[in-house]
């Protein structure tokens, strides 16, 4: 019956060339890069209103010496909270960037 059947229109979605892959991927990168330098800024404030508590030198005998405390990123929620992000953040930037060497050397791009 033709009141009950239905009539799909589909439409063809416009593929992207692999050019224009890479620029989208390249302005992405641009921007983890933008994120990435606020997650490693917030971490650096952070750090700097106080001692950080992962780590202490030591002078002794002489000579200094780095200790490392244990479960020393358990001290600090917040601090575990930034460091978290940034390594989120560098995740995806190396995602991206795998992905950008693939489109670069299917573009004919990459030079050896």
């Amino acid at each position: 019956m033709w009141f009950t059947s239905q009539i799909e229109t589909v439409e063809p979605v416009a593929q992207l060339t692999p050019l224009q892959q890479y620029e989208e991927n390249r302005s992405e990168l641009r921007m983890l890069g933008k994120e990435l330098t606020a997650a490693e800024k917030a971490i650096r404030q952070h750090i700097g209103k106080g001692k950080d508590p992962r780590f202490a030198f030591l002078f002794r005998d002489g000579n200094w010496s780095m200790q490392t405390r244990v479960n020393a990123m358990a001290l600090d929620p917040t601090l575990q909270k930034l460091e978290w992000n940034r390594a989120e953040i560098l995740r995806k930037r190396a995602v991206n960037l795998s992905e950008g060497a693939r489109l670069k050397k299917e573009c004919g791009l990459a030079s050896y």
